[in-house]
């Protein structure tokens, strides 16, 4: 085989592998963005929660506290 068939065939190797992997790095980035998102969602509903309902929030944080202090 010629000289330049065998290095645009490594090149070509080369290329597949990085590409690839580039794409790789890709898809677990976006799912790593949309599992943040989701997480960031869900504390926003908590604080949004909180906000609109404190008083039932201060009872259940004082029942907490009772719970993990009281002698077992």
């Amino acid at each position: 085989m010629e000289e330049w068939k065998k290095v645009a065939s490594q090149l070509d190797k080369d290329h597949a592998k990085e590409y690839k992997k580039a794409r790789a790095d890709i898809k677990k980035k976006s799912s790593d963005t949309i599992k943040l998102q989701k997480k960031m969602k869900k504390e926003e509903a908590f604080r949004c929660s909180i906000r609109s309902h404190p008083n039932t929030f201060s009872l259940f944080t004082i029942f907490l506290r009772t719970l993990l202090i009281a002698p077992v």
